[in-house]
């Protein structure tokens, strides 16, 4: 469809964002091998690009912590506003997608509801934001990893699918005051995050497990044979 696309209305340059999962690279090499137009990747979803940050993989948070901080001011910026383009685009492009036959070709079950509590868009990942910094932001840190307490950003659908970035989410953050929640906050945003595209960006295999450390490795294979107890609890049942 892209091919098709660059063609029929003779585009002449192509950007895309940067991905570290083997799918999406197979897809950029896939389109680089048909086109003959100038394509760019753009590493528009991490604050500080994954290929700026290291040159390896890196081993955990603590290697990468000190490197992250080091670019921050440099790629930390305000986001400017769009500039719209001075010419005008009229071909209709979903006469070249044809987004109704391409859906009927993926084996979708239909019978999967969309949800309810989860609006789509970069405005609703606005007020999402908006809603976290009011209702649940936690200036202590100490509720992170209380699953009893309802203060998760709900961010990571927004940001996981591009509707609201990082960078954006980080810019506001840091208007607070520092704090231990604050700091925790970013932590996870910004290092954390940025370790895992890391790790799949060098790591060819990140989703298996030869592509785990040595000490997981070991961890995994010391625990293979261990018994777990657990207590079930229906959702009727209101424990003692």
């Amino acid at each position: 469809s892209i091919k098709k696309y660059i063609s029929e209305t003779n585009t002449g340059y192509l950007i895309t964002d940067f991905s570290p999962l083997r799918v999406y690279k197979n897809r950029v090499a896939k389109i680089t091998s048909a086109i003959k137009i100038p394509f760019e990747i753009v590493d528009a979803h991490n604050i500080v690009p994954a290929w700026a940050v290291s040159k390896k993989q890196e081993f955990a948070a603590h290697t990468l912590r000190r490197k992250i901080h080091l670019l921050l001011d440099e790629f930390m910026h305000p986001i400017p506003k769009i500039i719209p383009h001075p010419f005008s685009f009229k071909t209709n492009e979903h006469e070249i997608f044809k987004p109704n036959s391409i859906l009927k070709e993926l084996k979708i079950d239909n019978s999967v509801q969309e949800i309810s509590w989860l609006k789509p868009g970069e405005q609703n990942g606005k007020r999402v934001l908006e809603s976290f910094i009011a209702d649940r932001f936690d200036i202590s840190g100490e509720l992170r990893n209380n699953p009893t307490k309802n203060n998760l950003s709900n961010l990571s659908p927004y940001i996981h699918y591009g509707q609201i970035s990082a960078q954006y989410i980080a810019n506001e953050i840091n208007n607070f005051e520092d704090s231990k929640g604050k700091n925790s906050f970013l932590e996870q945003l910004i290092v954390r995050r940025e370790l895992a595209e890391n790790f799949c960006y060098y790591n060819n295999k990140y989703d298996s497990f030869d592509g785990f450390h040595a000490w997981a490795k070991k961890t995994l294979n010391d625990h293979r044979s261990d018994t777990v107890s657990y207590t079930h609890l229906r959702a009727h049942e209101t424990p003692e």
